[in-house]
């Protein structure tokens, strides 16, 4: 390597090749520092800040598992004056805009003759959500059937889709 070096640069002397040499390995590790390891120290710094929230949401989703679970195995309040899957709906989009909760789809079409069974979608902050859950199975005696969760692109915000009947 030292020949090809010495035939590339012949009128320059042994201590400037040297010099030239270390400045380009320098510039090779501020450019690695720079482009590589730098990201990385930050992005772990964002990590290490950031896994404080994750491991406090993790905990809320665990208690929000066994409140759902509750919630499936708990009898409603009164729930008398829900005659039909109409009124079912009803309770559902009202309840919903009062608790700020976005619903896109309540149908009765899903209406079974064993019970009144509505499934729905929509769009909320994470604890929003079962605050509301816990709200329709107290008050209205409403249980959850089943419910799928999925993370949006905005921070602490779900979509969801819900099964729910009455008790």
């Amino acid at each position: 390597m030292t020949d090809k070096i010495n035939s590339a640069m012949p009128r320059i002397s042994r201590r400037e090749r040297v010099f030239i040499i270390t400045g380009g390995a320098s510039l090779l590790l501020m450019a690695a520092y720079t482009f590589v390891i730098a990201p990385m120290l930050i992005e772990r710094s964002r990590l290490h800040n950031t896994l404080p929230k994750l491991r406090q949401t993790v905990k809320q989703v665990e208690l929000y598992a066994s409140e759902i679970d509750l919630l499936k195995e708990a009898t409603g309040a009164n729930n008398e004056y829900l005659a039909s899957a109409e009124d079912l709906v009803s309770v559902l989009e009202i309840s919903a805009e009062a608790a700020n909760i976005d619903i896109k789809t309540a149908s009765a079409a899903n209406a079974s003759t064993d019970g009144n069974y509505i499934s729905f979608h929509g769009s909320t902050a994470f604890p929003n959500l079962f605050r509301w859950l816990e709200h329709i199975r107290r008050k209205e005696g409403i249980a959850v059937t089943s419910m799928k969760l999925t993370p949006t692109t905005q921070p602490d915000n779900i979509s969801f889709t819900i099964a729910v009947r009455l008790k």
